[in-house]
């Protein structure tokens, strides 16, 4: 997915997360060659408190095929304008202000006789936007995309309205370390198998005895209720200030 849209996944960092998502994440982090690795705090139910933390979303998708001429824009306008009313119409049902609501607007382009298409952020539309910065727009993502532009004909396919209400978030408290030691957080010693790594002496973690500052040395296992961390032994380990995990490979550390 990542590639396809013309990202290389080695720029980024790899947040895993659910029940297994942090044995994996490892494993996957290898494959990928991404050097930096999240597992965040509860992650075994990241995706619920996510849920709780969402900001109220609706989509709104038309389809009107139109070639992209000068004569058009007052169309594209016109039909966004439609699709807000109907969001805000929604939106007042749920009893939220109209002031309350955040649009994006977003279209699906693509060259004449395509069947793919590229989906562009109309970014600060208004009646002031024009045919041209949309086009340019759409060159740049598809040469994103797939190493090319063309000089021919753009058409749009899909008019994509996002409504938005932002819902409060809680700050998060940073940790205060109590001046405790890593090896505090150690509960066990066993010997895993880490398939192509090999077999090898793992010390065993408890999570919610370890504070941010603190560095383990892969290999690792770090337990906790709802999910089990696998510290690979190509990977280090650092707590930050939230509590989080980070690893990373060792020649990056």
């Amino acid at each position: 997915i990542s590639v396809n849209k013309g990202y290389d996944p080695r720029d980024f960092t790899l947040m895993v997360i659910g029940g297994g998502g942090a044995m994996h994440g490892a494993d996957l982090a290898r494959e990928l060659q991404v050097k930096e690795l999240i597992i965040p705090q509860n992650a075994g139910v990241f995706s619920a408190f996510g849920m709780l933390m969402s900001d109220i979303r609706r989509d709104y998708i038309r389809t009107n095929v139109i070639t992209l001429i000068p004569e058009q824009l007052q169309v594209i306008q016109d039909v966004f304008t439609e699709i807000e009313m109907e969001a805000i119409g929604n939106f007042q049902l749920d009893n939220y202000k109209k002031e309350e609501i955040k649009f994006s607007y977003y279209v699906d382009l693509r060259y004449a006789g395509q069947e793919h298409y590229v989906k562009v952020l109309l970014e600060d539309f208004s009646v002031d936007t024009s045919l041209d910065s949309i086009i340019a727009h759409f060159h740049k993502e598809h040469e994103k995309q797939f190493s090319f532009a063309l000089e021919t004909a753009v058409e749009l396919v899909n008019f994509h309205l996002v409504a938005e209400v932002l819902v409060d978030k809680p700050d998060f408290p940073k940790e205060t370390p109590t001046g405790k030691k890593v090896a505090d957080a150690v509960f066990d010693t066993r010997e895993v198998d880490f398939d192509d790594l090999g077999k090898q002496q793992t010390p065993f973690y408890h999570r919610h005895l370890l504070e941010p500052n603190m560095y383990i040395k892969g290999p690792a296992i770090i337990a906790e209720k709802a999910t089990t961390t696998v510290v690979s032994p190509v990977h280090d380990v650092r707590i930050d200030v939230y509590g989080n995990l980070i690893l990373t490979t060792k020649d990056s550390l």
